[in-house]
């Protein structure tokens, strides 16, 4: 396999809805957070995980694939199916597909004008 072209897509991501992307808390503290959110280690603004949007677009297409009808990841690991070779294979798959995945998320952050409210404090 070779890759003969990249294909880069860019855009913006707006909520219509609430949205809580949490952090991991083993623990409930008295006084605590029983539900952080992810932000950025260095600029502690909140953000959305590629991992998190790459699960979404994942888990959307198979829906609208129908190759998901027990709410489980399709995980067929076949050559031709068109969610494995792009997304990759779980751990529980057929690996009759062997290879990369083809598709990379990155992290979205908020735009300048959303980071200058959030620094305000203006939330709405």
């Amino acid at each position: 396999m070779q890759l003969n072209k990249i294909n880069v897509l860019e855009g913006k991501i707006r909520l219509l809805t609430g949205l809580h992307i949490g952090a991991g808390n083993e623990t409930v503290e008295i006084g605590g957070l029983d539900q952080p959110i992810i932000k950025h280690p260095l600029t502690e603004e909140p953000y959305i995980p590629g991992s998190s949007i790459k699960g979404k677009m994942r888990s959307l297409l198979e829906v609208y694939l129908g190759k998901s009808t027990d709410g489980k990841p399709c995980s067929c690991g076949e050559p031709d199916c068109p969610i494995c070779p792009l997304f990759g294979v779980g751990g529980s798959g057929n690996v009759e597909f062997e290879g990369p995945t083809r598709i990379v998320v990155r992290d979205a952050f908020m735009t300048k004008k959303w980071k200058e409210k959030f620094s305000n404090g203006e939330l709405t």
